[in-house]
């Protein structure tokens, strides 16, 4: 195996999870299937370059099919948070009319319905999601990302002021066809802008749960750059935010074309040349995280036993795709969790969670009110589901899984 940036052999084991299903693996409620496919989950990390990344990377075709489940615009902390980049953006270099804007990977076109009708809007994903974004005007061009598609868009859309890549840097296979693709289409003097899970956040939170088959790679500051500046393309501004527990944003350009940003309220420049705000991460770093993933199922286990014990109920919120990892990793089924709530309309409801047999059935008032605890698979967004749970009724317990297993 070698290093899926720089093709360092010198790779080092930060984490192994052992094998658990593909998380969007969701069987429907009845099938009798006895076998689920399990793969290994385990994350190496290259001490040349800082990139961490899964030992073991799906096709796109298993990972990101075109039935996708998951949508955006449900969370309002990403409808939030995109409208924040668009707002940014606009302040840092602000399109005209008739410019192209591409979304890689845009689900159903959450971000791009920020942008004016005036501009171009482009959404280049796979899922069939992405017609959802007619309703706002957006034209939807189903493919995978690659050099070979920029082509294609460059000869059917030409080329684009600005691309942007939101939680999809870190999940293709092939990162440096993926560069080139941005290169092909992206014009003179245009930004690319990106947003990724943070590793060091990861660790210091032990985010295991973040670690699953759609997420090829996990970055920081640091290993981005490399990847940049292996295109050709440089930093010219970034800032940490809050999604999945702890991101990063960052604006590049190519080299040739790197120019200063205008002054923005924030963390943008003043902050690139510090080494804190790098976040370097080494190998010595993963033996806590390990240490605290450890713990957590143990931790997990004790307290889903004095629950059982009790004779009551837990009902999990949210069936995310890192909760496929969670659940699998602390050896979790319907015996302990009764069934995962969505909210009405989630693709995922009538299925089983993967590889168990806990149910996802439709949130309603009857279910809330009758469970004793509501362990929050989605704890990344925590501070949005829990007065949206007692609004609806809920009067029990929370379960918070991580960064620390608590009641509260």
């Amino acid at each position: 195996m070698i290093c899926q940036s720089c093709d360092s052999p010198d790779l080092g084991l930060g984490i192994s999870l052992g094998y658990l299903a593909p998380c969007n693996l969701f069987l429907t409620i009845g099938d009798t299937s006895s076998h689920v496919p399990t793969m290994p989950h385990d994350m190496y990390f290259c001490p040349r370059c800082g990139l961490a990344q899964l030992g073991h990377v799906p096709p796109q075709l298993e990972t990101f099919p075109a039935s996708y489940p998951y949508t955006s615009s449900t969370t309002r902390a990403l409808r939030d948070n995109f409208r924040d980049l668009y707002e940014e953006h606009r302040k840092i270099a602000p399109l005209r009319t008739q410019d192209l804007v591409i979304d890689i990977g845009g689900n159903d076109g959450n971000l791009l319905s920020h942008w004016p009708r005036e501009n171009v809007r482009l959404n280049v994903t796979p899922e069939d999601m992405g017609k959802r974004g007619a309703e706002h005007g957006i034209t939807h061009h189903q493919a995978y990302w690659s050099a070979a598609t920029a082509r294609d868009v460059v000869n059917s859309y030409g080329v684009a002021r600005l691309i942007t890549a939101t939680n999809v840097f870190s999940h293709v296979p092939d990162l440096h066809d993926f560069l080139e693709g941005v290169l092909e289409a992206l014009s003179t003097g245009g930004i690319f802008a990106i947003e990724f899970q943070s590793l060091a956040d990861l660790l210091r939170g032990a985010y295991f749960d973040n670690c699953y088959t759609e997420h090829a790679r996990y970055n920081s500051l640091t290993s981005v750059r490399h990847q940049l500046a292996d295109h050709n393309m440089q930093v010219i501004g970034a800032r940490h935010i809050p999604t999945h527990g702890g991101s990063i944003r960052v604006y590049a350009q190519r080299r040739a074309d790197v120019r200063p940003l205008k002054p923005l309220v924030g963390e943008l420049n003043d902050r690139l040349d510090n080494p804190i705000w790098e976040d370097a991460v080494t190998i010595a770093d993963f033996a806590t995280f390990r240490e605290k993933v450890v713990q957590h199922r143990r931790d997990m286990q004790r307290l889903i036993g004095d629950v059982r014990r009790m004779g009551m109920t837990i009902v999990g919120i949210g069936a995310p795709s890192r909760a496929a990892t969670l659940i699998g990793y602390d050896g979790l089924d319907v015996d302990d969790v009764s069934c995962v709530l969505e909210t009405k309309g989630s693709h995922k409801i009538g299925k089983y969670m993967p590889a168990t047999r806990i149910p996802v059935v439709e949130e309603s008032a009857e279910l809330l009110k009758a469970a004793d605890f509501a362990l929050l698979l989605s704890h990344h967004i925590a501070d949005e589901l829990k007065p949206a749970l007692r609004a609806k009724g809920f009067a029990g317990k929370f379960i918070r899984p991580l960064p620390t297993v608590g009641i509260g």
